[in-house]
């Protein structure tokens, strides 16, 4: 583009449309006739459609790096749910433990107290006797 921003009008020679229909040549520095992109589809102007051209694949690609981001995201949020899943099932584990516990040392308190109350029984039998 810089090329063709630096062009005098020395540089142009317009040639016959009936010998080149479609194309207009230029002459630049040594180089030989070549083809100008043309008026129609040219240097010279841009269509507006490039800047929003531009603009899409900006989107697009600012589009893709958010599908990344939203990636990351579930995973962390997978991972955070198999770890609240694991630490509900431990918290139920210990509570089941924490109720076989009690429910032990419970009995071993009566034991200990039915054990007594044994002994009172046939203490007092033997005294009574």
């Amino acid at each position: 583009m810089a090329i063709h921003q630096s062009l005098q009008d020395e540089d142009i020679e317009w040639r016959a449309p009936w010998m080149i229909l479609d194309e207009i040549l230029y002459k630049c520095g040594d180089f030989d006739w070549v083809p100008l992109l043309g008026i129609w589809r040219a240097v010279g102007y841009a269509p507006k459609s490039s800047k929003l051209r531009k603009r899409i694949e900006k989107l697009e690609e600012e589009k893709v790096q958010l599908g990344l981001d939203i990636d990351v995201q579930k995973l962390e949020v997978e991972e955070m749910k198999k770890g609240k899943n694991k630490v509900k099932e431990e918290l139920d584990s210990l509570k089941t433990n924490y109720k076989k516990l009690h429910l032990s040392m419970r009995t071993a308190r009566l034991g200990k107290a039915s054990e007594q109350w044994r002994q009172e029984i046939q203490e007092e039998k033997i005294r009574a006797n």
